[in-house]
Parts: structure tokens; C-alpha cells; sequence
């Protein structure tokens, strides 16, 4: 089951298109928290993974319920949440560590470290205290509505 969240309502059948966190990145450019660390990704992707989809173009969901629910009780209450599935098979996808998806100092010597071990699945994969691993599917491909979840308290 893939999972994505929003403040938009949106349908059965409706189609969430990728980009659009690139296209809020880039809006807000270095003023945006996240600016760096996807600017970071994006290099060490185009030298070292260039198979892999940039995050600057793609659709997000989560791969697993659990991790859904963790993140919206926890990150993002006001989103409506969806099960959402994959329209294009064959669009460029990969599942990364979204709690590590930045530089843990403890773990990595630098941001690009970070980046290589996103981009590899490298260790450690990261849970959080109550022990929720938090994958994040990021595909080429559109997003299709399946139905709205019910808030979770």
C-alpha cells in the first residue's frame, strides 16, 4: 500500500502529477529549509546515481501505513491522506530513508555522505524511538488516487 499526504482534497482517480516539491524548492529557492539539503542530493545524484529519479522532479509517497501514520501524527496533522498507486511501472523510482535523508553527524562526515548513503540504501537505516522505519518512495511517475484514508487520531 503506498500512502500520500496533502492539504488538497482530491479524489478517486485523480492524478497527483510529480514535481512538485522540486517546483516548491525552487519557488523559495535558498530561503527554503530543505534548499541545501536537496541541492546536495541532486549533485552527488547526477555524478554518482544518475539512474536514480531527482527528488526535484518526482512524486513522493510512503511505502507502508505504519510510516504514514508516524509521519502525519507526528509532521503533518492538517494533510488529508491517500493510498495512492503508481500509474507508470517503468517510470524511474526509489525507495530511500526519509529519516535519513540528511546529514545524522553522528553517522555521516558530510553532507554528500549523507546523500551517497541515501541514494545507496546504505546503513544505518534509521526508525524512530518507537520504531517506525519512515521508507519514501520518490517515482517519475504520476501518482493515482485510489480513496482518502480516515484521520487517525
Amino acid at each position: 500500500m503506498l500512502i500520500h499526504m496533502t492539504r488538497s482534497e482530491l479524489q478517486p482517480g485523480d492524478l497527483i502529477a510529480p514535481g512538485n516539491w522540486g517546483a516548491v524548492i525552487r519557488q523559495q529557492g535558498e530561503a527554503h529549509g530543505a534548499w541545501l539539503r536537496e541541492c546536495v542530493l541532486e549533485g552527488i545524484r547526477e555524478l554518482e546515481f544518475p539512474s536514480k529519479p531527482s527528488r526535484m522532479a518526482t512524486a513522493f509517497a510512503f511505502v507502508d501505513l505504519a510510516s504514514a501514520l508516524w509521519w502525519w501524527r507526528h509532521e503533518r496533522q492538517k494533510d488529508f491522506i491517500y493510498e495512492v498507486e503508481v500509474v507508470d511501472g517503468a517510470a524511474a523510482s526509489h525507495i530511500g530513508d526519509l529519516l535519513g535523508v540528511q546529514m545524522v553527524p553522528a553517522v555521516d562526515v558530510s553532507p554528500e555522505a549523507a546523500a551517497r548513503r541515501y541514494w545507496s540504501r546504505g546503513t544505518p537505516h534509521f526508525n524512530t524511538p518507537d520504531g517506525v522505519f519512515i521508507d519514501e518512495l520518490v517515482t517519475l511517475s504520476p501518482l493515482k488516487v485510489v480513496g482518502r484514508l480516515p484521520v487517525f487520531g
